[in-house]
């Protein structure tokens, strides 16, 4: 992932807990971990479990 898509990916977390703060009881995400190169990175971890940004985005709106 480029640091450009990874922002993306942060971003998009962030607006989708904030759209739907209040409005559901849980929201899910795709894939904690990526499991395979070919198939995109949707994690919130890298191949090697190194944390994406969207991963410490997601530790700061639990807190």
């Amino acid at each position: 992932m480029t640091d450009s898509t990874e922002s993306a990916q942060t971003q998009y977390l962030k607006d989708s807990l904030e759209f739907f703060n209040g409005k559901v009881s849980h929201v899910f995400w795709y894939a904690l971990h990526d499991e395979n190169p070919s198939k995109g990175d949707f994690g919130l971890t890298r191949l090697d479990f190194q944390p994406r940004e969207a991963y410490s985005a997601l530790q700061e709106r639990l807190r």
